[in-house]
């Protein structure tokens, strides 16, 4: 029962990993096409959130998990484009409606 939960957990894990990966590099290529863009203007709080890919998912797991609150990168997410607002706004409902709720689902049938 434990061997099924941690294999259960490791594609969970994986899972979230791929779905942060894929949502970390779409804002990273808006928010540098942004910051080429905008040479003169004061990005640093788009840089401390969505500077690389590293931090972007990071704070794309941060955002989900409570280590921020998802409405301060939102914030500088909105300043560099609109749309890509909307994308993480989507991610947030959507990891923690969906994935998380079915990752929970999984678990408790398990065990």
């Amino acid at each position: 029962s434990v061997a099924v939960t941690l294999n259960s957990l490791l594609w969970a894990m994986i899972l979230l990993l791929l779905i942060m990966y894929v949502v970390g590099v779409a804002i990273v290529q808006t928010v540098t096409d942004y910051r080429g863009e905008n040479l003169t203007s004061d990005t640093s709080e788009i840089e401390q959130y969505w500077s690389s890919l590293v931090p972007t998912m990071t704070t794309l797991f941060q955002s989900i998990s409570g280590g921020v609150s998802w409405r301060d990168p939102a914030l500088s997410l909105d300043e560099a484009s609109q749309p890509t607002y909307w994308a993480f706004m989507f991610f947030i409902c959507f990891v923690y409606f969906a994935v998380l709720n079915v990752v929970t689902g999984v678990f408790c049938s398990s065990a």
